[in-house]
């Protein structure tokens, strides 16, 4: 199921004067960025009358950013720019926002795909992308929008809180509204990709804003998740760089102490999709990329069903502390595996005794594109 394309039939201006935070034009150098990591920005000097100097962001196989200075203290904004990508290599310009770094550094991104042409939701956990659990969000970026070599074009993203509205040369209407990336508040910035091409950014600009200027019948943004028919209560434990044969031999949640540390199992619930964002907690850039899940399935008799996921992650599987099987990762871990045949999951068969009936699920995460799972129980 697409997210569908919004029409320009219901924009409704905001008349309210903004307010400039920010611009460059990048002819004095890099002093209000921080880069993270040297090698991905730098200053280029081109042809082009109208865009002498530019910034050049080039992959170097690294997940850092370019972060304006102290634009977590903001918020409520519209970051505008313009973007060309000088080669035909695999390339891409990711948005960075409400990007927070603590022991770990998480970000939302969405970004726009040079060859190919289309926009893809990519929020980072660790570093670690998971574009591959919001497939249903990849646009086309077709027509006038359509992205072509040695051409510049506009885009703008207005952020409000955990939601933004991301615009490509048609500045009236979104391509994509997503609203499902956690945290409310973090810098803006940009990205590239981690092996490819170049992109060189001109004339950015962030303003503050009132409201979102676009603003669709929700039959338009909405997408039907069903998320009250997957298991969606769960409870966590970890990140573990090694598995740990107390929680996988035990039949309750116990507190725990691996090599001097404490481990309590903690609330952790699915997405509004219904979807396991194992990311969360999983980690990409330490070995500590082992997460317990478990949750809980009441039965009123002894009986045998299935128990379906859809998985960019390998997954075991525990039922009483019977361990039942492994569940293999897939390429794309789609929101309506279990009732469309065409994104369809794996299942496996589970004996469910009279009463309360714990599962167990160990996520090996560090898969690059994911951490996370969705699942179903077939009665």
């Amino acid at each position: 199921m697409k997210l569908k394309i919004l029409t320009p039939l219901v924009v409704f201006p905001l008349f309210c004067s903004a307010q400039l935070l920010f611009e460059d034009n990048f002819e004095t150098g890099l002093d209000n960025w921080e880069v993270e990591n040297i090698g991905i920005a730098e200053i280029i000097t081109t042809e082009d009358k109208l865009h002498k100097s530019v910034l050049q962001l080039t992959p170097n196989k690294t997940a850092e950013c370019i972060l304006v200075k102290d634009s977590d203290k903001w918020d409520k904004v519209v970051i505008k720019g313009e973007a060309l990508f000088p080669t035909d290599r695999h390339d891409y310009l990711g948005l960075v926002y409400n990007y927070n770094k603590t022991e770990r550094a998480d970000f939302g991104c969405i970004y726009i795909k040079g060859k190919g042409s289309y926009i893809r939701v990519n929020p980072h956990r660790d570093g670690n992308a998971s574009r591959a659990l919001y497939e249903e969000y990849r646009t086309p970026l077709a027509n006038d929008a359509e992205i072509k070599k040695n051409k510049w074009f506009s885009f703008k993203a207005e952020i409000i809180d955990a939601e933004c509205h991301f615009y490509v040369t048609d500045m009236k209407t979104p391509k994509v509204v997503f609203q499902h990336y956690e945290y409310p508040k973090g810098k803006l910035g940009f990205k590239p990709r981690l092996a490819g091409g170049e992109v060189w950014m001109d004339n950015i600009s962030i303003e503050r804003i009132d409201d979102f200027s676009y603003v669709a019948p929700m039959s338009q943004t909405d997408i039907n998740y069903n998320r009250e028919a997957l298991i969606n209560n769960w409870k966590a434990l970890g990140p573990f760089s090694k598995r740990i044969n107390e929680v996988e031999g035990s039949t309750k949640n116990q507190t725990l102490r691996v090599d001097g540390q404490k481990f309590e199992w903690k609330n952790f619930s699915t997405d509004v999709r219904g979807c396991l964002l194992a990311g969360k907690i999983s980690r990409f850039k330490t070995n500590q990329k082992l997460v317990y899940f478990s949750t809980q399935i009441n039965s009123n008799k002894n009986k045998q069903i299935k128990i379906h996921f859809g998985s960019l992650n390998n997954l075991h599987v525990w039922v009483n502390s019977n361990y039942i099987g492994l569940i293999e990762k897939q390429k794309l871990a789609w929101f309506d595996f279990f009732e469309n045949s065409e994104h369809s999951g794996q299942s496996l068969p589970i004996t469910l005794d009279k009463g309360a009936n714990r599962i167990l699920v160990l996520v090996e995460g560090g898969n690059y594109s994911g951490d996370g799972f969705y699942s179903h129980v077939n009665n």
